[in-house]
């Protein structure tokens, strides 16, 4: 039985817009980004590809995203996502600054923030 592979992010895929931080997924960490912070995450991100193409398809996106989740009865906690300490931890942890790596900063974050 051979083990199906992961499929890789294409031209068209975009990066997931919430991780799940508890133990059911009733809780969710959204990042959130202001116009310069988007531009950052353009800049520095390793899959920019996954991204949106614009701040404001973005937004449409995000906002979009959190009325599905919030009607569907998951409370949803918007976190402003540093970019560059995003990055830096990323770098520290020998991981790419990639889409894996921002939801596990984002959930790391989120945890840290609910622990307090």
């Amino acid at each position: 039985m051979t083990t199906p592979k992961k499929k890789r992010p294409g031209p068209n895929t975009r990066e997931p817009l919430a991780v799940a931080i508890g133990p059911v997924a009733t809780t969710i960490a959204f990042a959130w980004y202001d116009r310069s912070s988007w531009e950052e995450l353009r800049a520095l991100a390793a899959d920019p590809q996954v991204l949106d193409d614009s701040f404001e398809a973005w937004l449409f996106s995000a906002e979009s995203t959190l009325a599905q989740l919030t009607a569907s009865g998951t409370t949803v906690v918007k976190l402003r996502l540093d970019v560059s300490a995003a990055a830096a931890w990323a770098s520290e942890q020998g991981r790419s600054f990639d889409s894996a790596a921002r939801a596990a900063y984002i959930a790391i974050t989120a945890r840290e923030k609910a622990s307090q």
